[in-house]
């Protein structure tokens, strides 16, 4: 899998949670919120806690990027790695924290970078998050921060947007 591929991977990881949410058990970077309820026509109501309670920092979003790296890495070559972290577009942010905590390898690398599924899964989702709305904003007419983003969050992205691009860059996730 070429680095491209891996972005791809990576950013198709993202496609299907980054309107979700779920609340982190990472104490010294996020802050656990309350849960909402979101149904969908004709569907089954979903429930997840809010995205917009995590907190990003830098330690985090570098911890993101290595785990992230070193998954997509490992499933090149391993088919169980590679079920743990194909998305199928569609999961609930619980789906896909609930394949990555399935998985002894994808734990274990995210254990390696002091990550839980759950911590993982917020922090792309929050950084994405971010990263489109501080782009949104810069643009020539931008609008108001989309809902469930957070402001601090967006912030963090503005603040940090020098160190923050090459690793977007590097991992696929920017052209």
């Amino acid at each position: 899998m070429t680095g491209k591929q891996r972005g791809i991977l990576g950013l198709a990881i993202v496609a299907g949670m980054v309107g979700g949410g779920a609340c982190s058990d990472r104490g010294h970077t996020a802050q656990s919120g309350g849960e909402v309820v979101a149904g969908t026509a004709g569907g089954p109501v979903l429930v997840d806690a809010r995205v917009e309670d995590v907190k990003l920092d830098m330690p985090a979003v570098r911890n993101w990027f290595a785990a992230m790296r070193t998954l997509m890495s490992g499933a090149e070559t391993d088919a169980s790695l590679q079920g743990a972290v194909r998305s199928e577009g569609n999961e609930t942010t619980q789906q896909t924290i609930a394949k990555l905590e399935s998985s002894e390898k994808a734990r274990a690398i995210l254990h390696h970078y002091d990550l839980s599924p759950r911590d993982y899964v917020l922090t792309m989702t929050a950084l994405l998050q971010a990263v489109a709305a501080e782009g949104a904003l810069r643009a020539d007419t931008p609008g108001a921060l989309p809902p469930g983003v957070s402001r601090e969050n967006v912030q963090f992205v503005r603040e940090h947007r020098a160190e923050l691009e090459p690793l977007l860059q590097g991992a696929g996730l920017t052209h």
